[in-house]
């Protein structure tokens, strides 16, 4: 709910207020990386720093 409805609503009451979200929590299991966040219905987003190399 926090996530969906309260955050959202937040962000224009009394001209919207700054809030501290944590990280994603993540690992990398059999080649895959698999994570998780606190606030259902929040979207992870993961950027690559440079193209794989196939080494690992």
């Amino acid at each position: 709910m926090l996530g969906k409805k309260e955050l959202p609503r937040l962000d224009v009451y009394n001209g919207g207020y700054n809030y501290r979200v944590l990280r994603p929590g993540a690992v990398v299991k059999d080649g895959k990386v698999w994570a998780n966040v606190q606030l259902p219905g929040a979207a992870i987003y993961c950027r690559r720093p440079h193209p794989p190399t196939g080494t690992g």
